[in-house]
């Protein structure tokens, strides 16, 4: 097995799960983020989850020593000084990724991969903050929780090279996860494409069940029932749906080539 070391940025529900995976995995981690309350958090969620796959029989670790093996900052410029992967898993807002790796390429190694957890924004459109920086720029989407959960899509921008491709890939097989290759970068990917299309025909189905079979209110109050999936789309747990929903409209500008 392939020894990384890997540099973490966000220590949310992706950040600590993609931590447990890659300490069980014998890699190299350090969990950076702007709070030490989350680094805190991220800690006592990393034992549990230790925990938790040991009493299933997953694991074989002392949660205690799980999290010893990690190493927590909020210093981005010494969290990214020494890595060969970089994974970020900030929020899924443009500008606020664009200010991550703008940060990060003041301090990383300069062969060191850039890679992104994005659920929903192009590849090409983050890349695009550190336009020098593009050809080492992937995308690594982990499905939730990635210490029980496979697959990885491993997505290519427009400016990302074959080298970047073919590390990220050697990384993510590494942990012991299934890397999916996509080339044709949009919006969701696969996964997500795949997800909105079920929730959209979820909404459908039910929108029809309660215009048919509704009694109990009226034609307003079903209405309004059968479209609170919809609505729930502008809520931040569904925030990934949103740039697929666009890119269906026609309102995202599409990939070239």
């Amino acid at each position: 097995m392939a020894r990384h070391a890997v540099s973490v940025i966000g220590a949310g529900q992706m950040g600590y799960g993609l931590c447990v995976q890659f300490a069980l995995c014998g890699q190299d981690v350090t969990l950076i983020d702007h709070h030490e309350t989350n680094l805190e958090a991220a800690r006592n969620r990393i034992e549990s989850a230790v925990s938790f796959l040991d009493s299933e029989g997953l694991a074989n670790a002392a949660p205690a020593g799980v999290v010893d093996e990690i190493a927590f900052t909020i210093d981005l410029a010494d969290g990214v000084a020494e890595p060969d992967i970089v994974l970020e898993t900030v929020s899924e807002d443009l500008d606020t990724k664009h200010a991550v790796f703008e940060a990060v390429v003041e301090h990383v190694p300069e062969d060191a991969v850039l890679t992104t957890n994005t659920s929903s924004l192009r590849i090409t459109d983050i890349a695009a903050g550190v336009p020098d920086d593009a050809g080492r720029v992937a995308g690594c989407h982990w499905w939730t929780p990635p210490y029980l959960l496979s697959p990885v899509e491993v997505v290519r921008g427009e400016g990302t090279t074959d080298g970047t491709i073919d590390r990220v890939t050697e990384f993510v097989e590494s942990v012991e996860h299934d890397p999916v290759l996509v080339e044709h970068d949009v919006p969701g990917f696969i996964w997500n494409r795949i997800q909105f299309a079920v929730l959209r025909e979820c909404i459908s189905r039910r929108r029809g069940r309660r215009l048919a079979h509704g009694r109990r209110s009226g034609g307003a109050g079903r209405l309004r029932l059968a479209h609170r999936g919809h609505r729930s789309l502008r809520d931040r747990r569904l925030g990934w749906a949103r740039p697929v929903r666009d890119d269906r409209r026609g309102t995202v500008p599409p990939p070239h080539g």
